[in-house]
């Protein structure tokens, strides 16, 4: 799976699960930052959210990327780290 199909996937992830807010993607070299609102639609937890999450870092295990999500203070920050390789 070539990076750029990677991360149009989380980017799409990340405005479909936020309910309201702001989506914030910013890169630097082979690290890229996606930030977005935690708030989903009423069970929309259960529908793909946590599921997408967990396949990502199944994912960059698999391919050996660096992969850091977190949830606090209302907003998920996902950091992928792509390797040279």
């Amino acid at each position: 799976l070539a990076p750029h199909n990677y991360l149009g996937n989380l980017i799409r992830n990340a405005f479909q699960h936020s309910w309201e807010g702001t989506v914030y993607i910013e890169q630097d070299g082979p690290n890229v930052c996606i930030r977005n609102s935690d708030a989903n639609a009423p069970g929309e937890e259960d529908l793909g959210f946590g599921l997408g999450l967990n396949l990502t870092e199944q994912l960059c295990q698999r391919l050996d990327w660096q992969y850091h999500n977190e949830s606090q203070n209302g907003e998920r920050r996902a950091v992928v780290r792509f390797n040279n390789d």
